[in-house]
């Protein structure tokens, strides 16, 4: 059984984070930001609860709501994050409900990110690379619109690795160059308008691959915090 490394968050009078630490390097929650004073509505931002001090700004039409924020991805309604250094490995871990995406729908919209393809009457999990092309390396969960949903990715510079609700989905050996070195990172900003429409609960990002125990870790804490299945 792994041990959480678990770290205090001064900031949040005494605020424990129960999700594994090590290697975390942004987490942006919608509830805990929100009850810890750090979801600011008037300035459009979520203050990165794993210390980094990289905070989540958003544009476009959306709500930040008391749980989440609500995004309209058809007005291209977008979170950036500056500064951000992470990868060649890493691990993106999101707690979400999409009402709908257009094709290749971007969690993260730059090269290892997560992204949504629409399918009928939902979508699939699966991974873009590059900020303006097309190309899906793809997972085979099919999601259904208007599911409150764990999705997650690990790259290890050798394979993608996808997980649903805990569950693993697919993975695809795969080769990239580079990381992020201070550069800005940003959530559900894509070409064309290219966005998702719901609800951002949760995200996590790790400069390193999570294992399948640290992995079950967590979703084990968002499983009973969101009633995940």
């Amino acid at each position: 059984m792994i041990a959480l490394r678990c770290a205090m968050d001064k900031r949040k009078g005494g605020w424990v984070n129960p999700y594994v630490t090590d290697g975390l390097v942004g987490y942006w929650d919608g509830e805990w930001n929100s009850e810890g004073g750090k979801h600011d509505a008037a300035q459009d931002s979520l203050v990165d609860l794993s210390g980094g001090g990289h905070d989540m700004t958003f544009v476009g039409t959306h709500t930040l709501n008391p749980k989440s924020v609500t995004l309209d991805g058809v007005a291209n309604a977008y979170g950036s994050i500056n500064g951000l250094t992470w990868g060649p490995q890493s691990t993106q871990e999101f707690v979400i409900n999409v009402s709908s995406t257009q094709n290749y729908g971007r969690l993260i919209a730059e090269q290892k990110g997560l992204c949504l393809t629409q399918t009928e009457g939902g979508y699939y999990v699966g991974h873009c690379y590059g900020f303006n092309t097309d190309s899906m390396i793809g997972g085979l969960t099919k999601v259904q619109f208007g599911s409150l949903v764990s999705v997650v990715l690990t790259y290890d510079r050798s394979y993608i690795r996808y997980y649903v609700n805990g569950q693993f989905a697919n993975s695809k050996m795969q080769a990239f160059n580079g990381y992020f070195s201070g550069q800005t990172t940003f959530f559900n900003r894509t070409a064309g308008g290219r966005g998702i429409t719901g609800q951002l609960h949760a995200v996590r990002l790790y400069s390193r691959a999570l294992s399948t125990e640290e992995i079950d870790a967590n979703y084990s804490v968002d499983k009973a915090r969101f009633n995940l299945p």
